[in-house]
C-alpha cells in the first residue's frame, strides 16, 4: 500500500484506473491475436484433442488425465463439449487466460513496487504506469504467441495463471496482513500443480519475493510458517508417482518417448545455449520458431557455449548485486532463472528449445 497524507491507499481501489487497464488489455489484446482465432490444430493438438477418446466426456477426461496436466485436460474437455472440434472456441479461452494473466502481471508489479523494502522509490504515478506497461508488454509480446495460438499449449499460459495468481495472493496477505488472501494463493498455487511441472518451482517463487521484498520481517521464524504451506506443495507433484519407481522412469511417464536421446551433460551445456537465445528473442523477437532444429553442445569449450556460460554466469551475478541497488531489477533476473530452471537444466527433453518455455518467465522480465 502507498501512504498519501497520512491515509492508506491501493490500486486495487483504484476503479478508473483499474477500469482503463482491463480495457486496454482485452481491446489490444484482441487486436493482437484477431488473425488467430481460425489457426488449425497443430502437431500435440492432435494426439491431445482430435484423437483423443477421453476429452469426449468431461468425467472421463477426469479419470484419464494425468495428474500434473488435469486441469488443461480437462478444459479441453469443457472446449469440446461446448463446441466439438471447432477451434475458436479453444483460442478464445486460451486468448481470455492469456489476458487474464496480463493482469496478474499488472497486480505483481504494483504489489512489488508497494513492499516494505520499495515504499517510497519510486512516485505513485510511477508505480502505475511501470505495472501498466508491464502488462502490455506481456501481452503483446511476440514471445507470447506460441503459448496462445498452439491450443494444447494452454498447459503452460494455465500453469501460468495459477503461479502468478499465487504470487499476487501472497503479497496481499503480507501487505493487507489478511489470512484470506493467503488461503486463496495457497489454492491456486496447489491449482498450479496440476497444469504443468514447471510450477514446482512455485514455493521457491515466494521464497524469493519473501526474501526480496520483505526481509522475512517479524523474524525468520515467522516467516517460516507463514511460507510452510507454499513450501508444503512442493511434495505434490512427486507425490503423482508412484513409490519405487527409478527416477528415469518416472519422468518417463510424463515425457515425450525420445526424451533421453541426449545425455544429461549434453542437455545442460546446450541449455546454456538456449537461455542466451532466449535472452536474444526477449529484446529482439525475431525469427520466431515453433519447431527448431537446434544444435547439440557436446563441450563447454565451444566457443558459443562458452560464450553463453560467460553471459548468463554475469547476468546471476549482476541479479545478486542488484539486490543492494534495485530489488525489482535483481526480482527480474532472478525470476528468469528460476522459472525455467524446471525445463532448461533438470529434465533432458530432446526438443530442447520451445519459446514458450519463456512465457512464465516474461512475467517478471517484462517490467525491464
Amino acid at each position: 500500500m502507498l501512504r498519501n497524507g497520512g491515509k492508506m491507499t491501493t490500486f486495487f481501489s483504484k476503479q478508473n484506473k483499474l477500469g482503463l487497464i482491463v480495457g486496454l488489455i482485452f481491446i489490444l489484446g484482441a487486436l493482437a491475436y484477431a488473425n488467430t482465432w481460425n489457426t488449425p490444430f497443430q502437431f500435440d493438438d492432435r494426439g491431445h484433442i482430435l484423437q483423443n477418446p477421453n476429452i469426449r466426456e468431461i468425467s472421463k477426461a477426469w479419470h484419464a488425465s494425468q495428474n500434473s496436466r488435469l486441469l488443461p485436460n480437462l478444459s479441453a474437455a469443457f472446449n469440446f463439449f461446448l463446441g466439438k472440434t471447432n477451434v475458436i472456441g479453444y483460442h478464445l479461452f486460451n486468448f481470455g487466460v492469456h489476458a487474464l494473466n496480463a493482469l496478474w502481471v499488472y497486480f505483481l508489479i504494483s504489489l512489488l513496487l508497494i513492499t516494505p523494502k520499495m515504499l517510497g522509490k519510486y512516485s505513485e504515478k510511477t508505480v502505475y504506469f511501470l505495472a501498466t506497461f508491464s502488462a502490455l508488454v506481456f501481452l503483446v509480446h511476440p514471445l507470447q504467441i506460441q503459448a496462445v495460438t498452439y491450443i494444447i499449449q494452454r498447459m503452460t499460459s494455465m500453469a501460468a495463471f495459477f503461479y502468478l495468481g499465487a504470487v499476487v495472493f501472497y503479497l496481499k496477505g503480507r501487505l493487507d496482513e489478511k489470512w484470506s488472501y493467503n488461503v486463496a494463493g495457497i489454492l491456486m498455487a496447489i491449482a498450479a500443480m496440476y497444469c504443468k511441472e514447471n510450477a514446482f518451482t512455485l514455493p521457491l517463487a515466494i521464497v524469493l519475493v519473501e526474501a526480496l521484498f520483505f526481509g522475512f520481517a517479524g523474524g525468520k521464524r515467522k516467516a517460516f510458517l507463514r511460507l510452510l504451506p507454499y513450501l508444503l506443495t512442493l511434495a505434490i507433484i512427486p507425490s503423482f508417482f508412484h513409490a519405487g519407481q527409478k527416477a528415469t522412469d518416472i519422468l518417463r511417464k510424463f515425457l515425450p518417448a525420445d526424451t533421453y536421446k541426449i545425455t544429461r551433460g549434453e542437455y545442460f551445456l546446450t541449455e546454456l545455449n538456449v537461455l542466451c537465445t532466449y535472452l536474444r528473442l526477449l529484446v529482439f523477437p525475431i525469427n520466431l520458431n515453433l519447431d527448431y532444429d537446434y544444435p547439440i553442445a557436446h563441450s563447454l569449450l565451444e566457443p558459443k557455449t562458452l560464450f553463453c556460460f560467460c553471459v548468463l554466469s554475469g547476468l546471476l551475478i549482476a541479479g545478486i548485486w542488484m539486490i543492494k541497488k534495485n530489488r525489482l531489477i535483481a526480482f527480474a533476473i532472478l525470476w528468469f532463472f528460476l522459472t525455467l530452471s524446471v525445463e532448461s537444466t533438470i529434465i533432458p527433453i530432446t526438443d530442447v528449445i520451445f519459446e514458450h518455455r519463456m512465457y512464465l518467465p516474461l512475467a517478471g522480465c517484462a517490467v525491464l
